[in-house]
């Protein structure tokens, strides 16, 4: 049986779905919304263990599990709920929930004993140490500068400038309208109508794009798409930002050999056996890595370029268990 991690509205998670069922696997997915009941958890002093969890009534038993696919999320508990609603001292309901922190990171500790794929104490890393440890295993990365003065943020040599958040992006709603943060051009022009010293913020240089690359990797495997998206005035700063009417062209792209090194040595410091990873090929024909999203989603690179990603990682949590071991 294969545990899944994730949440209810990830699509990606149903289409590997789709191909377990395909090829007979049995599975179980937890959503955030999926309460876990606690039936037992045993640790002997002969370095044994095992548990019995209850998820959706459903009794999962440790032994039982081949392979554990964490693709985003965490765990929620049924009785942590119940207390939220009942107790109103904040004290005892914040230890509740640091007690209920140390169960759920013990298990996702020994989820890591089972064959699988994907990380949860790695799902939300440091992108500035990320971005550091590139340029030390000999990727370029953009000039980058962080400051809280307006008149250093002025200083940074290149003429063409682009802010964007330092770790992830924000989203929220408003009014039943979604918002989130793109990267944006910072201009002189936007950077006179700042204070002279606000919270720390990002800069880095504007790269001349020939065009940009989204690389989803399974191990040392990588599938690349390269993205149009620098003709396109709404779409050349941030392809995120969707232009519907004139869409960008997606196309498989190969890695030259000397990136997939590179990229190689990254990922294994990171410890990382699955993720997305953000570059920017410049006019120049240089390759700029921009960050890596170990949860970042894969679908469209593998729809736009037919490398049927959701299969390869049904096999990967089916199959695999010798060659990850």
């Amino acid at each position: 049986m294969i545990l899944i991690i994730s949440d209810e509205i990830d699509q990606s998670t149903n289409d590997v779905i789709d191909w377990l069922r395909f090829m007979n696997m049995p599975f179980v997915r937890v959503n955030p919304d999926n309460n876990v009941f606690i039936e037992q958890i045993v640790i002997s002093n002969q370095g044994c263990f095992d548990f019995i969890l209850k998820i959706n009534n459903k009794n999962i038993n440790f032994n039982n599990i081949s392979a554990i696919w964490y693709r985003k999320g965490s765990l929620s508990n049924d009785f942590l709920n119940f207390f939220v609603k009942k107790i109103k001292d904040k004290n005892i309901l914040e230890y509740l929930y640091y007690e209920w922190s140390a169960i759920k990171n013990f298990l996702f500790f020994v989820f890591e004993k089972k064959h699988h794929l994907g990380n949860y104490f790695l799902s939300t890393p440091n992108k500035l140490i990320y971005l550091q440890k590139a340029a030390e295993c000999g990727l370029l990365i953009p000039a980058t500068l962080i400051s809280s003065d307006k008149n250093v943020l002025h200083s940074f040599k290149y003429k063409k400038k682009i802010t964007k958040s330092i770790q992830d992006i924000f989203g929220a709603v408003y009014n039943f309208t979604h918002y989130f943060s793109l990267t944006e051009q910072a201009d002189n022009c936007f950077l006179n109508k700042q204070l002279n010293f606000f919270f720390p913020s990002l800069i880095q240089m504007q790269l001349n794009k020939l065009f940009e690359l989204r690389i989803f990797f399974i191990k040392n495997e990588f599938y690349s798409m390269a993205i149009f998206s620098q003709e396109n005035n709404k779409t050349k700063i941030d392809y995120r930002n969707n232009d519907k009417r004139f869409p960008n062209r997606y196309v498989p792209f190969k890695l030259p050999f000397h990136i997939q090194d590179k990229l190689s040595n990254l990922i294994k410091w990171t410890n990382l056996n699955t993720g997305s990873i953000d570059m920017v090929v410049t006019t120049s024909m240089d390759y700029y890595f921009l960050e890596i999203n170990p949860c970042g989603q894969f679908g469209f690179v593998s729809e736009n370029c037919n490398y049927f990603i959701d299969k390869r990682i049904a096999k990967y949590l089916i199959y695999e268990k010798e060659s990850f071991e």
